[in-house]
Formats: C-alpha cells, structure tokens, sequence
C-alpha cells in the first residue's frame, strides 16, 4: 500500500475474507549514533522531533543522528528508537557545593550534569539562607534553552516535615523531588557534619558546572556493539536499524547481525561515490535484511 511515511509497509489480512485488509507500517526506526546531551546506551523511544530535541538536545554540527531523525520526522516517521552512543571516557560535568560553616565550608551538595557533556552549559545558583532556613536552587542551561527553580530546599527535616514528605504533603524540595524531575542534573548529599542549617548550600552566582566529556573522536567499534545491545529484545518490534554517521565495515557487520537475530531491515550507510561502486559492495554481503544505498548527506 503506497505510503508517504519512512518505513516499510506490508498489507496484512487477519479479519474474514471479504473484509478490507488493514495496512501496517514497519513498528519503528533503530537509530544509533553520536548526540551531545541525553542517556547513553539506552534505548530510548521518542515520537516528535520536539521530543528529541528535550532528550537529545537537537541539532549539533557534528551529529548525524540528529540531523537523520529531524529529517526522519519530517517526513512523516512517527516512533524511532534512539540509542546515544558513547565512548568509555565519557564523564557528566560536576560542581560541588559548600556549606555555610565558618571559613570555606564544608562540601555538603554534589551537582552533576543529568547526562555527559562537553558543550551543555549547565550552571546552578543558589540563594541566600531565608528565615525558614530554606534556599532556592535554579539550574540553566542556554544550550537547551532550559530554566527549571527548586524553592524551599533544604537538607535535613524534623520528623513531623518528614511525616508531611511521606504523604505528598510538604512544601519543601527535596534531592529526591530534584532527582527526579530534573532534565539537567542529579544531586548527591555529601552529608557535611555542620549542623542544620548551616549544612546548606551558601549562596552561590550562577556558575558553570565543569568537566563533562563526550568525546566524538574516541568513538570505536566496541563502543557500538554495547549501544546497539540495548536494541536486542524482539518486545521492542520490528523496524529498520541504522547507524548515521559511522559507515565502517565494522559497524555494517554489526548492523547484519542485530538485523539478521531481530529480522529487522539493516539500513547501511556507506561512503562509496558511484552506483557501481555501491553495487560492489552491496556483492560483499550477505543478508535477507539489510539494504545497501542508504546513505545520509547534510
């Protein structure tokens, strides 16, 4: 059945003859490869390019995989399956916070960068002690274009705040609200030994968490084989699977292989410049699912 959307479509009679049999695309797109922000080697489903752009960060001169998935969506794809490749050095950036105890404090909150990053500027402010003994922490990011404001937070609680916590009753931020709302980053209590409150963060300017790596030249074969793991489970469907921006005989091999258990179509990028070049490669393999001439240009 013609269709405008990416994928591959079969028509499938499953109701009694005589009835009009319902056409069903292929269940998604597999893509694998470098982004600068969001999880690495978990698959990950998004169905808008909006979607990716809050978990992968968008567009980036240097990613392939997210100027596919743009292209994909825009001409009608609706479910791809995204899996953020990355080498064994990578490292989310990370500042750590003093207390107010006297003279340079004591280190009392860990923020870390939620994902690695060399160029996701994340930076956190922390205001003055109040007279509830509560601070506001506000973490931004200008690369994502992202503002988010905890108030009220503090680290130790009476018991009765405690009670209030454990009912969805408080008013208070707390690390584990932090922990799980944020997009930006994952707090750690360092349980300074200054009594409450002194054991809060002091004020702090807006200031940039350092030390994020996400190296895109460190990247080798073995660091695709673990990313394209997270796609082997048959619950995740059918589909094809790709890797944009890598066409290495290496990553077609593992692209056959993942194709060949999950029978899903392995779509393999290459860098050959003439069809009869293409042709010849195509010769050297040997698969019922996988495809040569797909190839990604900006």
């Amino acid at each position: 059945m013609p269709s405008n959307a990416p994928g591959i479509h079969a028509t499938i009679n499953t109701l009694p003859l005589g009835q009009p049999a319902q056409a069903r695309g292929s269940d998604a797109f597999f893509a694998l490869g470098w982004a600068f922000w969001g999880a690495i080697e978990i698959a990950t489903l998004v169905t808008s390019w909006n979607e990716f752009v809050e978990k992968f960060g968008g567009l980036h001169a240097n990613s392939e995989l997210a100027s596919g998935i743009y292209l994909f969506f825009k001409n009608g794809g609706q479910r791809a399956w995204i899996c953020r490749v990355g080498h064994s050095d990578y490292a989310v950036a990370t500042l750590t916070l003093k207390d107010l105890s006297s003279g340079s404090g004591l280190d009392t909150l860990k923020v870390d960068a939620k994902y690695p990053s060399s160029s996701v500027d994340v930076k956190v402010a922390v205001s003055a002690l109040g007279s509830d003994n509560t601070v506001t922490l506000t973490f931004t990011s200008v690369k994502l274009n992202r503002t988010e404001k905890y108030e009220k937070f503090k680290l130790t609680f009476t018991q009765s705040e405690l009670d209030a916590l454990a009912v969805g009753q408080s008013p208070f931020s707390t690390i584990d609200l932090i922990n799980s709302t944020s997009k930006l980053v994952k707090l750690t209590n360092l349980n300074s030994a200054t009594a409450s409150p002194s054991n809060n963060p002091r004020a702090l300017a807006a200031t940039a968490l350092t030390g994020g790596v996400d190296t895109l030249g460190s990247l080798v074969d073995a660091d695709f084989e673990r990313a394209i793991a997270a796609f082997q489970s048959e619950d995740f469907g059918a589909g094809q699977v790709a890797v944009l921006g890598f066409p290495t005989t290496a990553v077609r091999s593992l692209l056959i292989t993942h194709a060949d258990a999950f029978k899903r179509i392995a779509l393999l990028e290459h860098s050959e410049t003439s069809v009869s070049s293409t042709l010849t490669l195509r010769a050297t393999l040997d698969s019922s699912y996988a495809c040569t001439g797909f190839s990604y240009k900006k």
